[in-house]
């Protein structure tokens, strides 16, 4: 499977590519690519959408979602907090996008999920019960 997570819109062009968000998103492009989770999609484009919240009530930005090419392809655009973005250091701008696509207790470096047939939690930190650490 081909994860590309794009540069921000509107942020990259008005501030410019952190370097190190651009290697951690290579990262995560490396790590899924031998990875498959479904028999038809094959690609998922995600652009986050880091821009101040005036321009999102012009209606100049919009998350949304397509699938194309018959299924094999979902292209994803969703909106990111542009303060905490931009007030973030690198670190912070690779752990945001994360946190925005899943749950706040949910985070990068702290999850919990239902072991089945239980309601016992299990915290999963990088390197631990599977999940994997990606390099940085």
């Amino acid at each position: 499977m081909e994860l590309n997570i794009n540069s921000p819109a509107y942020f990259s062009v008005q501030y410019g590519v952190d370097d190190e968000v651009y290697r951690y998103c290579r990262s995560l492009y490396a790590f899924f690519q031998d990875k498959e989770y479904s028999e038809t999609l094959s690609v998922i484009g995600i652009t986050p959408v880091i821009a101040p919240k005036e321009l999102y009530e012009q209606g100049l930005w919009k998350e949304h979602t397509k699938i194309v090419s018959l299924g094999a392809c979902a292209i994803i655009s969703i909106r990111m907090d542009f303060e905490s973005y931009y007030e973030a250091d690198s670190n912070g701008k690779t752990v945001l996008p994360g946190r925005t696509v899943m749950p706040s207790d949910h985070s990068r470096h702290n999850r919990k999920s239902v072991v089945p047939g239980t309601a016992e939690t299990v915290s999963r930190a990088p390197g631990q019960n599977g999940f994997p650490v990606i390099p940085l």
